[in-house]
């Protein structure tokens, strides 16, 4: 474990570091990161622009004209129209694109080692479907990158000067690394190194139904969706970029949410308890690596709540 914070009622009542970590010194959040990409998207949309969660990926990336998102196929794959913002947020876009498959194409190894495409939007634009849109989530690192080029396309501005005047600005965020694609977009599939008092606020964002320092960053209704389970995947629940489960807690269940990353990357919120939970760790691709939300939380924390 490298740092465990604990928040109650909006205020960091525990924070501590170890194995020299501490408080100035920003973390790989690995795909605990992808949160933000949900987040960020909200924030978008919220922000006045004429992107929705309803909007189509190909047709808002590549224009009108070009819907199927593929011109070297004589019969593109129907069903790619029906791409919307929504299925890459909640990883169910039904493309051949499973990171627990080594045989997909999709799959965030295969993609990141492959040297014929290096423009990773294209790449995963060019993915095989495999399924309608919306039948199901798979976890899919690529399409959650994409979700990049959709806000780029919609708003005709730079990812980075998004993050920065929508994220980063209202939420005091001054510190911290965006990691890049091959072609120099920041990577929004995970990788992201915050301070981790930072990567909290997404957390608490996401408690304050949207709200920051009474400042709206995504409506109420987006900020529900993204923690409600619109999918079960990996026996949890999944909404816009953010996991959920349930816990006991004095004879009764308490439904969390939280953002996740290999090795240990939690941020985690319980919403009837006004309750946050940070970790970092460096267990990466290792089996306890899911400790902190299988054992710690229902073992130790919540039983010291009061």
């Amino acid at each position: 474990i490298h740092g465990m914070l604990i928040a109650r009622s909006g205020k960091l009542i525990m924070e501590e570091y170890f194995h020299g970590f501490h408080r100035n010194k920003a973390h790989d959040t690995r795909s605990a990161s992808k949160s933000l990409a949900a987040v960020l998207a909200g924030a978008v949309i919220h922000s006045g622009s004429s992107l929705t969660v309803k909007s189509p990926v190909f047709e808002t990336i590549l224009g009108s004209s070009e819907k199927d998102g593929s011109k070297s196929e004589s019969q593109p794959d129907k069903r790619r129209q029906n791409i919307n913002l929504e299925h890459l947020i909640s990883m169910s876009s039904g493309q051949d694109c499973d990171d627990g498959d080594s045989s997909s194409k999709g799959n965030e190894s295969n993609m990141q080692d492959q040297q014929q495409q290096l423009d990773w939007y294209q790449y995963t634009m060019d993915l095989d479907m495999v399924r309608e849109p919306g039948k199901k989530a798979v976890y899919c690192t690529a399409g959650m990158n994409l979700v990049g080029a959709v806000l780029t396309a919609a708003t005709g501005r730079k990812l980075e000067d998004l993050f920065m005047e929508l994220i980063a600005k209202p939420l005091q965020i001054n510190h911290y690394y965006l990691n890049l694609s091959p072609t120099g977009q920041p990577y929004l599939g995970g990788g992201i190194y915050w301070l981790p008092r930072d990567f909290m606020k997404l957390g608490q964002l996401m408690l304050n139904k949207g709200t920051w320092n009474n400042q709206r960053i995504v409506s109420k209704e987006y900020a529900e969706k993204s923690i409600s389970s619109i999918f079960q995947m990996q026996n949890k629940g999944y909404g816009y970029g953010w996991w959920s489960i349930k816990y006991p807690y004095k004879n009764r269940q308490v439904t969390a949410f939280f953002a996740a990353g290999n090795g240990g990357q939690i941020v985690m919120g319980i919403p009837e308890l006004e309750l946050l939970v940070a970790f970092y760790a460096g267990n990466y691709s290792h089996k306890t690596l899911m400790r902190i939300q299988q054992e710690f939380v229902p073992e130790f924390i919540l039983p010291a709540l009061k």
